[in-house]
């Protein structure tokens, strides 16, 4: 989060894991959304160890060791991680009904309800100083619905999910991935400079 804040040249606090970690590029510190409590860290690490005994031997899927916030598991094969995801939501909706599960075609991750992308949006902007109204949003799965229809300013890449595509008011790019999320960038610099905000 950091080096890619400090390529674009950003200098408010920079959101990562799904909003629920920010870090302040000013200060070099992390905080963690007040929704991460000592008991939402313990049950993820249930979900976490269900996850590497149930999920992942014998498959080609790898445990998400780089998330504090959220268990998940990544990997090369849609079709594991497609046959994986109906398994992992039934333990979750009857397990742990508190967290949801979000998913792409190469990664699965269950996430407490109380620090989805759209809490971590509106958490986020407060701590800037900013309104959801002068805030923008690139997202291209299931997960990152909930922020799209919270922000003014809501992005796509062209090859976002279907379920992204049919948010109100949301601008899909012409480009996928990085080419969509230039674009995006772009055309929130023109809006910034329309606006006198340089």
């Amino acid at each position: 989060a950091e080096a890619v804040a400090q390529f674009l040249g950003a200098s408010g606090p920079v959101l990562f894991e799904a909003g629920a970690g920010c870090f302040d590029l000013q200060q070099g510190s992390t905080r963690w959304h007040p929704a991460l409590t000592e008991a939402v860290r313990v049950e993820l690490g249930t979900i976490a160890a269900w996850l590497q005994r149930e999920i992942v031997p014998g498959k080609d899927l790898s445990f998400d060791f780089g998330k504090r916030a959220q268990a998940g598991v990544i990997g090369p094969n849609p079709s594991e991680v497609e046959d994986a995801l109906p398994i992992v939501e039934a333990y979750v909706k009857q397990h742990h009904p508190t967290f949801v599960v979000w998913h792409t075609e190469v990664s699965i991750d269950v996430v407490p309800r109380a620090l989805t992308k759209a809490d971590g949006i509106t958490w986020g902007a407060a701590l800037a100083g900013a309104t959801l109204e002068a805030t923008a949003f690139m997202g291209d799965s299931n997960g990152d619905v909930g922020a799209l229809e919270r922000v003014a300013f809501a992005f796509a890449p062209q090859n976002a999910a279907p379920s992204v595509k049919s948010v109100t008011g949301i601008r899909v790019t012409t480009g996928s991935i990085l080419d969509g999320a230039l674009e995006a960038f772009e055309a929130c610099i023109t809006l910034n400079e329309a606006h006198g905000r340089g």
